[in-house]
């Protein structure tokens, strides 16, 4: 075993016909009962398997074994998670960025939002290449002028009030995620995680200090930007600043804006 969440766990595997090394994630036992849980897990495979780039970790296909667990087949990445890198130095952690607005773009092409943008989920290998991964919260939009998610509320609910259903790790979550008054997720939800991830470099934590829904909804309805303590990495302020506004339309709205905001400035 090489890793574990919420609902799995990671070992690293050989194949029976090259014996090439590849990482298989089993759904939890407590889970295999649950359709929601089986579902959101085989469908990490089913979205991330449409994507073909080199910072975006490859799925292999799925199985269940003899008892019944589903399990997905992936790319081994023989490194560590970026959460295991704070010490990095800011211009290698500035290459990482780069690499994941890479990544991002490649599943936002193909009509995919990861929905879980976190440390945890960027693998880094021995090269210094970086990987994202897990997609079990990932979603589906249209691609497009108006591309947006399907709406998650009934015809007899208002979209504008309505909580959205929690799924992805607190601290990393756009507010959209949890309240659609705030916008439609979509691309810049993702931006808001990478923000966060930025954020989560600088300053040693996540966007605030609690861990609960009960944090999140204070931090979230406060003020209309995330509160930054002061930090030497002066270049990371714009970033993490622009992907943490809580509004989705005032965020940036492309890769292009955010890959312009962590350019290394030309003399």
């Amino acid at each position: 075993m090489i890793g574990q969440g919420a609902f799995g766990k990671v070992y690293e595997a050989v194949t029976q016909t090259d014996g090439s090394a590849v990482a298989v994630k089993f759904l939890k036992r407590e889970f295999w009962q649950n359709s929601k849980s089986r579902s959101m897990f085989l469908r990490e495979v089913d979205q991330a398997s449409k994507v073909s780039h080199p910072n975006v970790v490859r799925y292999l296909g799925w199985g269940s074994s003899p008892h019944g667990g589903p399990f997905i087949i992936q790319q081994f990445i023989d490194g560590q998670p970026l959460s295991q890198l704070r010490g990095s130095s800011p211009e290698q952690f500035r290459e990482w960025l780069q690499e994941i607005c890479d990544a991002l773009n490649a599943i936002h092409q193909q009509g995919i939002i990861h929905g879980d943008l976190t440390p945890n989920n960027i693998l880094i290998d021995r090269s210094n290449q970086a990987y994202l991964s897990d997609f079990g919260f990932s979603q589906s939009y249209r691609v497009g002028p108006h591309a947006s998610v399907p709406p998650r509320h009934s015809d007899d609910e208002s979209p504008t009030d309505r909580p959205a259903i929690a799924a992805g790790t607190f601290g990393f979550l756009a507010p959209e995620q949890l309240l659609s008054s705030f916008g439609v997720i979509g691309p810049a939800t993702d931006f808001f995680a990478l923000g966060a991830t930025a954020y989560w470099y600088a300053f040693g934590r996540a966007i605030y200090a609690g861990s609960s829904q009960t944090d999140f909804w204070q931090s979230m309805l406060d003020e209309s930007t995330i509160a930054m303590p002061s930090n030497e990495n002066d270049w990371l302020h714009p970033f993490i600043q622009n992907c943490l506004i809580k509004s989705v339309s005032q965020r940036p709205q492309s890769i292009e804006e955010l890959r312009d905001l962590i350019a290394i400035p030309r003399d």
